[in-house]
């Protein structure tokens, strides 16, 4: 087992549009410590040839723009194959849940447990988006480089870096430093990292349009000495970035506000809270649910984490006491 964080990708992307394709190669192109190299394939016959010739480690594809029943017998051969490669379903999560029961139907379901990249993502945040994935594949890979593959890409390093002058570089000779460094400390065994949780942080969880609630909430969160993060930059879906954000705080604050009203007059709230308040109770985090009245639609599995009431005149008095629940947490 290698540490995940020196692990150079080899990526190809699989993608028949031009424009997804490009945006993603340039945004990991950006990472010039952490990809070796991006090829870039529109259909699955140009996958297959750029795998036969070379040694590449991570896949992106978008198998509903392939078709999707050709796309995944590909990824299924190309896994029982290269076991070791680590794919990204890079696609738009809407038509993927348009057609769910097809999509993880039968031995499909396998694909529920890939990583997975929305092409929707907005694109002030694709950019971090795209580095926990990244992250993500580096930590599946560290499980299954070998020694002999770390010394394939030294080799291949090496040869780039023969060929190489200053005046002829194709990559500056900066970077191909850079590259060799992370490729020796590949050679040491080491434990994988444990996610680090900063103590007295908060992920906060709510709908953009709550700003005067989040406003007072904050300040009193700030005032009593806790650290904020948010899930603003993501916009309205649970992503990649937003499961590591929720990771790394030690304490979980949801605000459950009135989304739509139903027919016996309570109401929803947004899904993707929801989907943050399940993915901070699979991480074991403690939680404090702040639920508006009337909304009676909140998940399960809440156990006996502080659920604090409140309406529109009562909202400074629950603030206080979700800060108060906290530093009890904490104390």
């Amino acid at each position: 087992m290698y540490s995940s964080k020196e692990i150079p990708l080899k990526v190809i992307i699989v993608d028949p549009n031009d424009a997804s394709s490009q945006i993603l190669a340039q945004t990991l192109l950006g990472m010039k410590k952490t990809i070796l190299s991006v090829k870039q394939a529109k259909s699955l016959p140009e996958a297959q040839e750029a795998l036969a010739g070379n040694d590449l480690n991570t896949i992106f594809i978008d198998p509903i723009a392939l078709g999707i029943d050709d796309a995944i017998q590909f990824i299924f051969s190309v896994r029982k194959l290269f076991p070791s490669i680590v794919f990204v379903l890079y696609l738009d999560f809407t038509k993927m849940e348009h057609m769910r029961t097809e999509f993880f139907g039968g031995e499909r379901r396998r694909l529920a447990h890939y990583f997975q990249l929305d092409k929707r993502t907005p694109i002030a945040s694709f950019p971090e988006e795209v580095k926990a994935i990244v992250m993500a594949c580096q930590g599946d890979l560290s499980f299954n480089l070998t020694e002999e593959k770390a010394t394939k890409l030294q080799n291949e390093l090496a040869t780039i870096q023969s060929t190489t002058t200053a005046t002829t570089a194709s990559v500056p000779l900066s970077i191909l430093q850079d590259i060799q460094e992370q490729l020796e400390a590949i050679k040491v065994h080491r434990p994988k990292e444990p996610t680090t949780v900063k103590p007295k942080t908060v992920f906060l969880s709510y709908r953009f349009a709550e700003k005067e609630y989040i406003d007072g909430l904050t300040t009193l969160l700030k005032r009593d000495g806790f650290e904020i993060s948010t899930g603003e930059s993501a916009n309205t879906y649970i992503s990649q970035a937003i499961l590591e954000r929720i990771k790394s705080c030690e304490f979980f604050v949801c605000l459950m506000t009135r989304a739509d009203e139903k027919k016996d007059g309570t109401y929803t709230t947004s899904p993707w809270l929801l989907e943050e308040k399940g993915a901070a109770l699979a991480m074991d985090k403690r939680i404090v649910l702040m639920v508006e009245d009337g909304v009676n639609d909140i998940g399960g599995l809440q156990g006996d984490w502080q659920r604090i009431h409140f309406t529109a005149k009562s909202f400074t008095s629950a603030a206080i006491s979700a800060v108060d629940q906290l530093k009890s947490y904490s104390g």
